[in-house]
């Protein structure tokens, strides 16, 4: 709280990092909120003592530099941000995909377990999916460690 009074009656001006991180945690917003006027997507980023690769940059455009945002208003300029950005979003769709098989691996063990025969063409379905799923994984796991990363193993984690 200390923090924030002085923030608030102007005794601090630099924030870390993590009482940034904090703060906007508190808050229950995204940090882009508290940096830019998203209320205002098109108004030009106004934060001091930022390099020349924000000059002119929206509130928009920094949520999604910020976010690594697929598709965004925000395009990269250099091959190696383009990169970093693919390597965040295989990671959530890599994150994704697990939580999806762990999902589905609960419904498959409910519907064994109930052991009502209306399941058994359900079950197959859903054993047809996880295979697929753990394909895809694999495939994101292969993607991500060509480009140095560890997604660890295929299945779930």
């Amino acid at each position: 709280m200390a923090v924030l009074e002085n923030i608030e009656s102007g005794r601090k001006a630099d924030l870390s990092i993590s009482q940034l991180l904090n703060i906007a945690s508190g808050l229950g917003v995204p940090v882009s909120m508290l940096l830019a006027p998203m209320a205002r997507p098109e108004a030009e980023l106004d934060l001091p003592n930022l390099s020349g690769h924000f000059d002119g940059m929206t509130a928009a455009e920094f949520d999604c530099w910020l976010s690594a945002t697929p598709l965004s208003s925000y395009r990269p300029r250099l091959a190696a941000e383009r990169g970093d950005i693919d390597v965040l979003n295989s990671l959530r769709e890599l994150g994704t995909l697990r939580r999806e098989l762990e999902r589905l691996g609960v419904v498959l063990g409910v519907q064994s377990a109930s052991g009502d025969p209306d399941f058994a063409g359900s079950n197959d379905e859903v054993r047809e999916r996880i295979g697929r799923l753990t394909q895809e994984v694999g495939r994101v796991v292969e993607l991500l460690a060509s480009a140095g990363i560890s997604g660890g193993s295929a299945s779930a984690s």
